[in-house]
């Protein structure tokens, strides 16, 4: 009987470049699946527990892959380039999307990750520009309706449940913000040992 992971999975999809494998493409969508382990950040820190080192596994290299790692085209679709396109919302998908070009919300709550957790430690792009890059064309989007809901169905029609989806991600970043401006934040377990991170 298996009692590692790597004994009984076969594969991966995490590359050595940072990029995730989903439905047979680099999606960049699918990378951004840091945000899921981070969230641990939110319940731990209100209730004054440390969070697992496990929380923000890979999150700085891979956080870093989509600031700086150029993909080339070809074979890559045209431009080629970092999948953070500077001074832009919007991101290079070097083999396409599957999802939606316009998720702005979801690389939104990477960037405030990245800024409240340190993942942009020596980028040159750092995650507050992308924050508010990425919060000024939300607010563009959101302003196209009277009640302030962010796609048009062209925008994002493979997903029911898109606008609960920019809900959820909105509010786990004003969650952390929150919690990093009342020092509040959780610290990272580690050797027995926790410590507040700002």
């Amino acid at each position: 009987m298996a009692n590692l992971l790597k004994d009984w999975l076969r594969g991966f999809n995490l590359r050595d470049d940072g990029a995730v494998i989903n439905h047979a493409i680099v999606h960049p969508d699918y990378t951004m699946t840091i945000v899921f382990n981070s969230r641990t950040f939110l319940p731990l820190s209100l209730a004054g527990q440390p969070v697992s080192q496990g929380a923000q596994m890979n999150a700085p290299f891979i956080y870093r892959s989509l600031n700086e790692f150029a993909w080339r085209s070809p074979p890559y679709k045209a431009p080629g380039g970092s999948m953070y396109i500077p001074g832009k919302a919007e991101l290079y998908y070097p083999q396409g999307t599957d999802w939606s070009k316009y998720r702005f919300d979801v690389y939104y709550l990477a960037d405030v990750n990245a800024y409240v957790l340190g993942w942009d430690k020596g980028l040159k792009n750092k995650a507050k520009n992308w924050m508010d890059i990425r919060a000024t064309r939300i607010l563009e989007m959101q302003s196209r309706h009277e009640d302030g809901h962010m796609f048009t169905h062209d925008e994002y029609p493979t997903y029911p449940g898109w606008e609960q989806m920019v809900v959820l991600q909105i509010g786990d970043a004003y969650s952390l913000l929150w919690l990093h401006a009342h020092h509040a934040l959780a610290g990272t377990k580690k050797a027995g040992r926790s410590w507040i991170t700002n």
